[in-house]
């Protein structure tokens, strides 16, 4: 017997409604409190498939805040396709392009005044630290960490952008939707892709540390010069 992935569009006209959409995200363990910003702005749209183990979505939204519990067990990475000046995620600026992502047991406390558009895909966490394990990738601290967002490389932005949507157009198309095989094969790219942007940027980040490290070596070697010879 075939399993298959369930497809969904989805209008969310009230805070409620907006709630429930982020508690079915998270297998009914999310505890966030959504709050609109200016009642008038808030609206909230979003396409999702789901299979027994991952959710792939596409969604838009405005004029709200969320705060609270994302889930207990569950991860998810989101790229902000497009953002607003005065987005922001943990006190943070969100820029288009930047990626986040929400650790299990980690609180979300995420401001959207302006428009926002993202892709979103959840799977349990286990299934993301051993496809850590399988690549040899040493990033589990900072997949745990309370607050987390990075400005990912524009090219693995748009390669989970692509990805994303092509499997929401053809979930979409299909008469009976895609077999769960088929989406989980296209979650499984979905996150080397998130995990391959997010190792580029840390190994940025320890290049240019290393760096800082070595021209502070010498600068206290010229410091040393100075002093044995003041003249």
């Amino acid at each position: 017997m075939v399993n298959y992935a369930a497809y969904a569009k989805i209008v969310l006209d009230t805070p409620e409604q907006f709630e429930a959409y982020f508690d079915q995200r998270t297998g009914k363990q999310s505890e966030s409190t959504v709050t609109p910003i200016a009642s008038k702005e808030f609206q909230a749209s979003a396409k999702v498939v789901s299979t027994s183990r991952s959710r792939v979505e596409h969604a838009m939204w405005s004029g709200l805040r969320v705060d609270g519990l994302a889930s207990a067990d569950a991860f998810t990475f989101v790229p902000f396709l497009r953002s607003g000046e005065r987005n922001s995620i943990w006190r943070q600026p969100i820029r288009t392009n930047d990626l986040a992502w929400t650790s299990p047991g980690r609180d979300r406390c995420a401001n959207y005044p302006d428009p926002l558009e993202v892709v979103a895909v959840t799977v349990p966490f286990e299934t993301v630290l051993a496809k850590c394990n399988s690549r040899g990738l040493d990033v589990e601290k900072t997949l745990r960490a309370k607050e987390r967002k990075v400005a990912a490389p524009v090219a693995a932005c748009k390669r989970i952008e692509t990805t994303a949507l092509e499997i929401l157009r053809a979930s979409a198309a299909s008469e009976n939707g895609l077999p769960e095989t088929i989406v989980n094969s296209g979650v499984d790219l979905l996150l080397d892709a998130f995990l391959e942007a997010l190792a580029r940027v840390e190994n940025k980040a320890e290049s240019s540390s290393a760096r800082f490290g070595s021209y502070g070596q010498l600068v206290r070697k010229v410091e040393d010069v100075l002093r044995e010879r003041p003249g």
